[in-house]
């Protein structure tokens, strides 16, 4: 069980980072300035989206923290 708590934590720690890089991309994307309406178009979908994923990562690792926690509480874990 310690294992697969190991692997669940890393796993966590993995999707914590993703946020993270994904998040800074889109407010690189924030940055970029163009005249041309269909670019303007086209930068403003891909940071939605990246700010979509933002979001999903970090529901997915709050779950896996809360999982994680009553694991660990609930004694599941043996060292």
């Amino acid at each position: 069980m310690k294992q697969l708590t190991d692997n669940l934590e890393y796993i966590n720690e993995q999707l914590i980072t993703l946020s993270i890089d994904t998040e800074h991309l889109a407010m690189a994307l924030q940055a970029v300035k163009t005249d041309d309406l269909q670019s303007k178009g086209v930068i403003q979908a891909v940071i939605i989206a990246l700010f979509s994923n933002v979001s999903m990562t970090t529901d997915m690792s709050e779950q896996l923290d809360s999982l994680l926690s009553k694991r660990l509480i609930g004694g599941d874990c043996h060292e």
